[in-house]
């Protein structure tokens, strides 16, 4: 019998973990060349890694959303949620009850209104 300790299965997490933010960094690299343009590779890695964990804290753990998550942090910076021009998600994300795919649900609908809002 196959045993698997602890540590082998968070081991195996974490490595999964990393290939998921790696394959998240390349595909933003390869989707938004202008806006990745002068970052290395690690700088990408680090941001993305650490928007994974900003968005887990959160609530948010589903593949699909914690991917439109790092859509927001690559595009507004990781402060994404906690300034001034990103107070509107912020709210969101720290708000207890609301699970964590409604949080993205919700945070892409006030980006639509804040860009409307904003640009006409």
């Amino acid at each position: 019998m196959l045993i698997i300790r602890k540590e082998q299965i968070d081991l195996l997490s974490r490595n999964m973990a990393g290939h998921f933010a790696g394959r998240l960094a390349r595909q933003w690299r390869a989707s938004h060349p202008e806006t990745t343009k002068g970052r290395n590779d690690a700088s990408l890695l680090s941001d993305t890694e650490q928007a994974i964990r900003t968005a887990e804290a959160h609530g948010i753990s589903a593949r699909a959303d914690l991917e439109r998550f790092v859509g927001f942090v690559m595009e507004y910076g990781t402060s994404f949620g906690f300034t001034p021009d990103t107070q509107w998600a912020g709210a969101i994300l720290q708000h207890p009850s609301i699970p964590g795919s409604d949080k993205m649900a919700k945070i892409e609908e006030a980006y639509l209104f804040e860009r409307r809002a904003n640009h006409g």
